[in-house]
């Protein structure tokens, strides 16, 4: 037809694949332009005949379409000779038929040829109008949230008169019953409160049995006092620590009144400990624990630093989640805290970006959800569902917005000692 066509890149191509600029007749751009959505197909058309065939439109594709006052043409074809079109705007002027969603393609009427021209510079936006397209792009994003789902918790707290006041003193005691004490307990008031069913052994060793009782959890998890839930809570937390304790997590209890964490305990020669795990469409590895070396004096380590989280339970509509925001743990040896780690801490969370938070935040959730086969089981009081996301019709084109900043903190982290990031997911 001797017009111009600019094809959409591919990244942003959602609901239209390119433009038509009209050209005059010595082949000058007039300036004028028309939206095109191109839909082909090698074999028959829809309720196809000699002389007609139908093509139903995507809701969302239409609804884009009909955006804007730019002028809008849908083009079928069937390679490499066949190609019809309507304007969209006309066609699905009244609502009977845009409820529809149905064009009806007249095989001579409709064919997209050379003499179509006139038509198209008829339709066309003229060069004084203000021209305005449509609204961004749809796309289907996941969102990903930093909650995880309590699934189940144990049915009964049972509780009972001790004569033990200090965790400690009780915790020693349970070292001479049995070779590796359970958690899942506090004291409170004289008493001791479980999951556990305390008229059994070890527990029954420690209290008076005679006193035992027990009440529903729900009484605490769906009450509205702060005293039951913060009770609830706490045992929660203790079934946590249970659950990763038994894959080599810690929780670290820092001075009252300051959120404590869970981080990776140190592997016994401490070495580098790497965890493997599944991001979102493949396997990976993930150093958890590892030596950094002073940048003064390379043959010298300066300090460890373990991949940890803050955990947080909160109720949400009625129902309970774990909140989970991942942070470090710095050491001298493995064990001892390292002076320096607040400034460690500091520098790090300044460095990160949202690629380096949202691959810890995946990982954790991944790990401590998926801890659980046939050789190692999970605790048995508390189940973590998989974590929440959300499908949405909408979103941004990582192509069209991302700077540079990814790269930056890739380097940065580096230069810090190194840290995977999940960039490209």
């Amino acid at each position: 037809m001797g017009h111009l066509w600019t094809p959409t890149r591919p990244s942003s191509d959602a609901g239209t694949d390119g433009y038509i600029e009209l050209c005059d007749h010595e082949g000058g751009a007039t300036g004028q332009i028309v939206q095109v959505q191109s839909k082909a197909s090698l074999g028959r058309f829809r309720n196809e005949t000699a002389t007609t065939f139908e093509f139903l439109c995507d809701e969302r594709d239409l609804s884009r379409w009909l955006e804007g006052n730019a002028p809008f043409v849908l083009i079928v074809s069937r390679p490499p000779d066949e190609a019809y079109w309507v304007p969209i705007k006309t066609y699905f002027c009244t609502a009977e038929v845009r409820a529809k969603r149905v064009v009806i393609f007249d095989k001579v009427a409709h064919a997209f040829k050379k003499d179509a021209t006139d038509a198209l510079k008829r339709l066309a936006v003229p060069r004084s109008a203000g021209i305005y397209t449509q609204t961004p792009p749809p796309r289907d994003e996941t969102l990903f949230s930093n909650l995880i789902p309590v699934g189940r918790y144990a049915q009964h707290v049972h509780f009972a008169e001790t004569t033990f006041r200090k965790a400690e003193a009780l915790i020693k005691e349970f070292a001479k019953l049995v070779e590796h004490g359970r958690g899942e307990w506090f004291l409170k008031d004289k008493y001791i409160y479980s999951f556990h069913n305390l008229r059994d052994h070890p527990w029954s060793q420690v209290c008076d049995v005679g006193t035992e009782d027990h009440f529903p959890t729900d009484d605490w998890a769906l009450s509205t006092d702060r005293e039951k839930t913060n009770d609830f809570v706490r045992l929660l937390g203790e079934c946590l620590r249970d659950h990763l304790g038994r894959r080599g997590v810690k929780f670290y209890r820092r001075k009252k009144g300051v959120r404590g964490y869970f981080f990776f305990k140190p592997t016994k020669d401490l070495s580098p400990r790497v965890e493997r795990w599944r991001a979102l469409q493949k396997w990976g590895e993930r150093t958890v624990f590892e030596a950094h070396n002073s940048k003064i004096d390379p043959k010298r380590i300066a300090y460890y630093r373990h991949l940890a989280f803050v955990p947080k339970f909160r109720r949400l509509g009625g129902q309970w989640f774990l909140e989970v925001t991942p942070t470090y743990h710095f050491t001298r040896d493995g064990q001892v805290p390292d002076r320096y780690r607040e400034d460690r801490l500091s520098t790090i969370k300044r460095i990160e970006k949202n690629a380096a938070v949202f691959a810890n935040t995946l990982f954790w959730q991944r790990f401590i959800v998926g801890t659980e086969d046939l050789f190692r089981k999970g605790n048995e009081f508390i189940h973590l569902a998989d974590p929440l996301d959300f499908r949405v019709g909408f979103g941004v084109n990582d192509d069209e917005w991302k700077t540079q900043a990814e790269e930056e903190e890739k380097a940065e982290f580096q230069e810090e000692g190194g840290a995977e990031l999940v960039l490209n997911l």
